[in-house]
């Protein structure tokens, strides 16, 4: 309370040394009995106790501070005033501090590193002090710098080796890991470490911050921080901090590549930069080895600079640097095409083909050389067997194209290849002329034409060379089909050898469909000359179409024989095409009498035919509907008009030419047609009895 005598603070000075421990009751005491008797003894014996119990800190600097400017003489004052300095300290450090640690000692690294970078700033105001101590300083720091640390005091002693020009390979080199490195100044005090993502590198970087400060090394400008909170928490919080430079190395970063050989650091930052392959000296162009197996360096920016390195290494015929990289690190992408194309191209040089198809999955191959192309493909047949692989049936195709191929990719092609008609025929064409086996490929062709509709005229030479081999019998039946409806409802142009291969089928007792059965039936019924297998064959078609109620237009065009034989002579036919399962109603009056309808019968799929008997000069007109519409389909008149000479002798003969004669008022004639009718009719009875039947 202010009642402290100078006697009182006599006798705790003299009782202060011989407290044994520290209590800070007695330091609290000491300093305000200080400020109020500021006498040096006194000092002496306060920094006396705080050095005898070992008290060390900002707390306690201004007595250290205070004890230097009184120069007092105590052993570890000067330890201990180093070792208290605040952390914000930027002065001049006293004459008497620096003189004393001119020499050896045995200070933490942080402290040395203070010293020695007070004395190199304030080396314009005692440069001799700087050169006593430079042997010292450089010794430091060529530790420090190969122990890899640093901080502002250390940046500080690094930087002036580099301006004094004291640098040879080992200091280059080590340097290289801390010259891009940059001091955090954070402005949050709820910070406790931070994490730097650099895109250049795989993993990131964790650094602690302690008094709101903390150090990390970055070589490019493409990097991110993340702020680490004490609770766990991770913030981008780019107003709570700032970023300051630590050294000033662009004008030194020549001469530091120089002497370490382009060191990693240094190449990694300058080959960021780099945008020329004129940028690159031939020191750098060894190091391009080096990047690509650095595992620091992540893959995706490996990825990212793969097209320029690239374009290094075929600068300089060195391509192989990267393909060994690509082999080993499955890494094909980010390549341009161009650049891929020639990896490619290597690889298959190389024999390494299983590489170069897989790259070729990636990129567009076509810009590889076409017979590097089909080499790679004729070892991947070989490799892959007897299987198909769309890729190289594609490729393959592209390359006949190119007139490039060899027996094994046309045998393959033959075996797999399925593409536009027009390709697959030509393939075909190339490969049946020089004798390549192509059954698989004409059973795909055929198949192809039939299921798109697509059947051009040009595919019979196809089929026929098909049944020359082991065949489908349903890739032949549906060829022959298709063929046949064309015939049967289009009235189109087919080719002949259709007929006589479904002949050979009929002459063969082999199945056939009812399409097949029909078009038979109309060729043979068409035809002008029948030789006796086909006479044949016409007769028992037909015998079994009549049989089931089958009849066409086309009967009236067949041979004479079976006209009369099948009692066709005497009939006349109604034939339209239309959709086929549709009901179809014919109306139609004989000689203008009355009108009839009737369903008509659908023969085939699409055809309806409605058959007439009529006798010479008889008129039917007719009209063709749908079922309960009055939309008229089609109409005409039929006349019948043609008497068989072979059939005058039979009655219907007879009763055809007599109507005849009374047409055209031929009154001879008809007397003795009537004549002859009358004695055959007469005779007919005569010879053939009516049978009456009887109940029973």
């Amino acid at each position: 309370h202010g009642q402290i005598s100078v006697n009182l603070a006599v006798q705790f000075q003299e009782l202060l040394p011989e407290e044994k421990e520290y209590n800070e009751l007695v330091y609290l005491l000491a300093e305000r009995i200080y400020k109020r008797y500021p006498e040096k003894e006194f000092l002496f014996s306060i920094i006396s106790y705080l050095l005898k119990n070992n008290r060390i800190g900002e707390k306690y600097f201004h007595w250290y501070e205070l004890a230097v400017e009184k120069e007092l003489k105590l052993t570890g004052l000067f330890e201990a005033y180093i070792l208290s300095l605040p952390s914000d300290y930027g002065e001049k450090l006293p004459e008497m501090v620096t003189m004393f640690f001119r020499y050896e000692n045995r200070l933490p690294v942080e402290k040395k590193a203070l010293i020695y970078a007070n004395v190199i700033n304030y080396k314009k105001n005692n440069f001799h002090l700087y050169e006593q101590y430079l042997p010292q300083i450089q010794r430091f720091s060529l530790e420090q710098m190969h122990l890899g640390r640093m901080n502002d005091d250390l940046a500080t002693c690094y930087q002036d080796m580099l301006e004094s020009g004291l640098i040879d390979e080992d200091i280059a080199t080590d340097l290289s890991r801390l010259v891009y490195t940059k001091r955090f100044v954070c402005l949050r005090n709820d910070i406790k470490r931070i994490v730097v993502f650099e895109e250049m590198f795989a993993n990131p970087k964790i650094c602690n911050v302690k008094d709101g400060i903390s150090y990390f090394s970055v070589l490019t400008d493409n990097y991110v921080i993340f702020l680490e909170t004490v609770d766990g928490s991770y913030i981008t919080d780019q107003q709570g901090y700032y970023i300051d430079e630590l050294m000033k190395v662009d004008s030194y970063i020549g001469k530091l590549n120089y002497l370490s050989n382009f060191a990693d650091y240094y190449f990694l930052s300058g080959f960021d930069r780099v945008e020329s392959v004129d940028d690159l000296n031939q020191k750098q162009l060894g190091k391009i080895k080096d990047f690509l197996y650095n595992d620091e360096v992540s893959l995706s920016y490996k990825r990212k600079k793969l097209g320029f390195i690239s374009s290094v290494l075929r600068e300089h015929e060195r391509e192989d640097l990267l393909v060994k990289f690509l082999v080993d690190y499955k890494e094909y992408r980010n390549l341009d095409s161009q650049t891929a194309a020639h990896i490619i191209d290597l690889l298959i040089i190389s024999d390494d083909y299983l590489t170069a198809f897989e790259m070729m999955g990636i990129y567009n191959g076509l810009l590889v050389p076409g017979k590097s192309l089909l080499r790679l493909c004729n070892y991947m047949i070989l490799e892959i067997g007897e299987q198909a692989e769309d890729f190289i049936i594609s490729l393959l195709a592209y390359l006949m194209k190119q007139y490039l191929f060899t027996d094994e990719s046309i045998e393959y092609l033959c075996k797999y290849f399925v593409g536009p008609t027009e390709d697959m025929v030509s393939l075909w064409k190339f490969s049946e002329a020089r004798g390549y086996t192509t059954a698989a490929l004409e059973e795909r062709i055929l198949t192809q034409m039939l299921y798109s509709g697509d059947v051009s005229i040009e595919s019979g030479d196809i089929f026929e060379s098909y049944m020359k081999k082991r065949v489908s019998p349903m890739i032949v039946e549906a060829y022959l089909t298709y063929w046949s409806r064309i015939y049967i409802l289009e009235e189109k142009e087919v080719p002949e050898q259709i007929f006589l291969r479904i002949f050979y089928m009929f002459d063969q007792n082999r199945k056939m469909n009812h399409s097949l059965k029909i078009a038979l039936l109309k060729y043979l019924c068409t035809k002008n000359t029948l030789e006796e297998r086909e006479f044949k064959a016409l007769d028992f078609l037909l015998r079994d179409c009549i049989s089931k109620n089958i009849y066409f237009e086309f009967y009236r065009h067949m041979d004479e024989n079976l006209l009369i034989k099948y009692h066709l002579y005497d009939k006349q036919f109604v034939e339209f095409s239309f959709e086929k399962n549709q009901n179809l109603t014919i109306s139609y009056s004989l000689n203008e009498g009355q009108t009839v309808s009737e369903r008509m019968t659908e023969m085939y799929e699409g055809i309806y035919v409605k058959p007439f008997v009529l006798f010479f000069g008889d008129t039917v007109s007719y009209e063709i509907t749908e079922y309960d519409s009055q939309n008229v389909l089609a109409s005409s008149d039929i006349t019948y008009q043609e008497v068989i000479e072979r059939e005058k002798q039979s009655r219907f003969g007879l009763l055809n030419q007599i109507k005849s004669d009374l047409i055209y008022k031929n009154e001879r004639d008809l007397l003795r047609d009537m004549k002859f009718y009358q004695g055959m009719d007469v005779t007919t009875k005569n010879i053939f009895h009516i049978i009456q039947s009887t109940d029973v």
